[in-house]
């Protein structure tokens, strides 16, 4: 588990610093690494503490242990463990070294830290401080909740109990018996976010059973719940990290990750205890109530509909809304998109067959990307905004869906340019004798580290080349797998693409030794790529448009505007909105224990419903000098230290009442590497961020 975070946060960060070689006592390189950990979607708590972590090694173990004290080392029986010395047989280290001088530390590897002796109320979600004896409250608490590593609701028969004990089981991974059918396959997204909505759940019942737990209590049967299950520790991602934290001596990964999901969850008990209690006062729904939370599963889905369809109702919101049962069912049928975008669900059943029915969307943070797009999907998603807008005549649709069309087909030409030229050293080499190729490689060590891994994977050939292997047999030579991997590379019809570390490098460095480095081509058509959707934008703000208001808008950014409506599911402060956001209190977003519903949004957004927003809505680009939208990111050539453009933030978007607020922004980037094709992807600005937490405070 260990060495896959490491490999993955490595390659990425080694593909962003200057020289290839990341250097964790470089001032400029941490920085660089804080925006890879983000860019590979780290919660914000998890990359604090990790930088935190990295910057006190640093500081520690700059000097070298003198000879007395490496003599004193060796007769102590220690060894270097990574982060200071401790016995080969330990799994902690006992010393650091300190100014050269081998220092003894507690047996977490860290020095100790003093408590303030209080903690925070976790009570019905509300965080309020109070006297806290950490030894006296731990032993004192009693839970109901199962042993460690089985759910509450793995035997429940309403519940998605099953699925989701399948996954503490088997971990984020897919899993096939000896026929090749597929036993488990986790939901859309991550180990981290299984976690998260698995967990965020599984804390309405330690709630339910100890009410007046605090959030670090919760955390606590969190981790135990988690800890040792193949669920932490064979999923990828750095669920589990093999990092000590400093105060538990636990694992630092699965901690924040812990703590995450008991933020989230917390939240979601809070709320679903608010609508009970509003709708019991309301008699529209009975005593007894009972909480069934489901994970994003397919099966999660099936037993949500099964529950649904064993009552007659009334179906309610949590602000009690009435939702008529089969419009339920179907938005159920469709979540994880569409008008249902949800991940989870919390269903409230009382002993009549009355039910309260919460969505969730579930983050993270609030830092998390709230959506992600190419640009060639989102050039079809604004010609179809267009060809449905009843404001417009057939003659502006057809106008604006040419320039819209024109605008994706250039843009489908410079990113067919990137395959092109991305693939055209590996054609180059292809032609030249492949023994000579591999002499050259094995005879530079920066390119030749790269080749083992590139040809080959567990001792077999490596997935990414075996289709264009000549035949097929039990062991290969490297010229014959480097022959396939040319030919791999080369293939314009291969869908598949090389892995940025190793594969990437060791195609692009080779090129280079052979004088067919194709990074400044690229860096050429990435900024085109760019300047196509500017110009788009431009072409269409042009023309404007009239809102029912009267207001007169450009026309781009009356796409971009209903475009972000879409990714950020603002159509939820519509009354007469659609999908989950027709029913007040259906829907929420929860980040990390952040909450966004319609009254949080309005708020925030300064604005009553989406026309509103719209009329409001402003695009900043880079033409308009907006010094956000200009921080373009690069990659450096390692020897020329030339800064070439991979990617940009090309818009952000803003709503206009009393002030100017920046709301959200769009970056794009090659998806896995310079040679990789544009994603798009949107996340909330610092400021709407800091108005949310406030919100929700």
């Amino acid at each position: 588990m260990k060495d896959l975070f490491l490999d993955n946060l490595i390659r990425d960060w080694a593909w962003r610093v200057n020289n290839g070689m990341p250097d964790p006592k470089n001032r400029d390189h941490l920085g660089i690494l804080e925006d890879t950990l983000r860019h590979l979607r780290y919660s914000e708590d998890f990359i604090l503490e990790y930088m935190r972590e990295l910057r006190e090694d640093g500081e520690h173990d700059t000097q070298a242990l003198d000879d007395k004290e490496k003599e004193k080392a060796d007769k102590m029986g220690l060894v270097w463990k990574g982060r200071g010395y401790g016995k080969e047989k330990d799994d902690f280290i006992s010393h650091k070294n300190v100014d050269g001088k081998l220092t003894p530390v507690d047996k977490d590897g860290e020095e100790e830290d003093t408590d303030s002796g209080q903690e925070l109320s976790a009570k019905d979600g509300d965080y309020e401080r109070k006297d806290f004896d950490v030894e006296k409250k731990s032993s004192e608490v009693e839970t109901k909740v199962r042993k460690p590593g089985t759910l509450s609701d793995s035997d429940d028969k309403d519940s998605d109990g099953a699925i989701k004990q399948k996954a503490m089981e088997v971990g984020f991974k897919t899993v096939k018996d000896k026929a090749g059918n597929i036993i488990f396959k986790p939901a859309p997204g991550n180990a981290s976010s299984m976690m998260n909505e698995i967990m965020s759940g599984e804390v309405g019942s330690i709630l339910e059973n100890n009410p007046d737990m605090t959030e670090e209590e919760v955390v606590d049967e969190i981790y135990k719940q988690l800890e040792n299950t193949a669920f932490a520790e064979n999923s990828p991602v750095g669920v589990a990290t093999g990092k000590k934290d400093k105060k538990t001596g636990k694992d630092k990964g699965l901690l924040v990750k812990s703590r995450i999901a008991a933020k989230a969850g917390i939240k979601k008990h809070k709320n679903t205890q608010e609508g009970i209690k509003r709708l019991q006062g309301k008699q529209k729904l009975g005593s007894n109530p009972k909480v069934v939370n489901f994970y994003g599963h397919a099966d999660s889905l099936t037993a949500q509909t099964k529950m649904i369809k064993s009552s007659d109702g009334p179906f309610y919101t949590r602000k009690g809304v009435e939702v008529p049962k089969e419009e339920l069912l179907e938005l159920i049928k469709n979540s994880g998109g569409g008008e249902n975008p949800s991940d989870t669900a919390t269903i409230t059943k009382d002993d009549q067959g009355k039910m309260m029915v919460e969505f969730h969307s579930d983050k993270q943070t609030t830092a998390d990307i709230q959506g992600s797009s190419t640009p060639s999907v989102e050039f079809d998603k604004a010609i179809g905004i267009v060809e449905k807008d009843e404001k417009l005549t057939q003659e502006q649709k057809n106008e604006i869906s040419a320039t819209l069309t024109n605008s994706k087909n250039a843009l489908k030409a410079k990113e067919s340019e990137i395959v092109t030229e991305s693939r055209r050293p590996a054609v180059e080499l292809g032609k030249k004798p492949i023994s000579q190729v591999l002499d050259k490689i094995n005879s530079e060590p920066d390119i030749q580290r790269k080749l083992e891994k590139s040809l080959r994977s567990r001792g077999k050939p490596h997935p990414y080349l075996v289709d264009y292997l000549e035949e097929k047999k039990d062991s290969y030579t490297d010229e014959e797998l480097l022959t396939a991997f040319l030919k791999a590379s080369a293939d314009p019809k291969n869908e598949n693409e090389p892995s940025r570390n190793p594969q990437q490098k060791l195609l692009m460095r080779t090129a280079k030794a052979y004088g067919l480095d194709p990074t400044d081509a690229l860096a050429r058509i990435r900024k085109e790529s760019l300047e196509v959707m500017q110009n788009s934008h431009r072409e269409l703000n042009k023309q404007e448009i009239t809102l029912p208001n009267g207001k007169k808008i450009g026309l781009g950014n009356y796409i971009e505007a209903n475009n972000i409506i879409d990714v950020l599911h603002l159509s939820v402060i519509d009354k007469e909105g659609k999908g989950v956001g027709k029913y007040d209190g259906l829907f929420n977003v929860n980040m990390g224990g952040v909450v966004l519903d319609e009254d949080i949004l309005k708020r925030a957004l300064g604005v009553d419903n989406t026309q509103d927003f719209i009329g409001q809505f402003v695009t900043g680009t880079v033409d308009d000098g907006d010094p956000d939208s200009e921080k373009y990111m690069y990659s450096t050539d390692k020897e020329t230290k030339e800064k070439r453009i991979s990617g940009r933030n090309v818009f952000v978007y803003y709503v206009v009442g009393d002030k100017k607020i920046p709301v959200a922004k769009k970056t794009q980037r090659g998806g896995d590497g310079p040679t990789s094709s544009l994603r798009s992807t949107y996340t909330w600005t610092k400021e709407m961020q800091d108005i949310f937490k406030k919100e929700n405070q």
